[in-house]
């Protein structure tokens, strides 16, 4: 997390909490890994743009910047997302949405008591 911030502070010199998105790339290219990007995404704008497109981070001030702690989240959702599948001996590892994960028996979002576990 310290390393995150530090590289956050990089571009958002004022302590907003907000980087312009055109800078990301960048911060995921200086935090490197296990939460930013290793250096074959250097020059490999095709997989620089594939990657933060699946992150779907929410934008801010007409999609011009990011918010500290949506990236965070992001990120650190993919980290252990990846964490969990190379952890996975079997290799059988996929992501789940939570519709995946839960069927609530009256198709609403009520108690805990309604939602099951599926099992695929």
């Amino acid at each position: 997390m310290e390393k995150f911030r530090e590289c956050w502070a990089e571009f958002d010199k004022d302590g907003t909490g907000l980087i312009k998105i055109k800078d990301l790339p960048q911060l995921m290219l200086n935090l490197g890994e296990p939460l930013g990007w290793d250096s074959s995404f250097k020059n490999n704008i095709c997989k620089q743009d594939d990657y933060l497109e699946e992150l779907n981070i929410t934008t801010y001030n007409s999609f011009k910047e990011y918010l500290f702690w949506d990236v965070i989240e992001a990120l650190s959702k993919v980290h252990l997302v990846n964490t969990d599948m190379k952890s996975d001996s079997t290799g059988a590892g996929r992501i789940l949405s939570d519709e995946d994960i839960y069927h609530n028996t009256d198709n609403s979002y009520g108690g805990e008591g309604d939602k099951k576990l599926l099992k695929k």
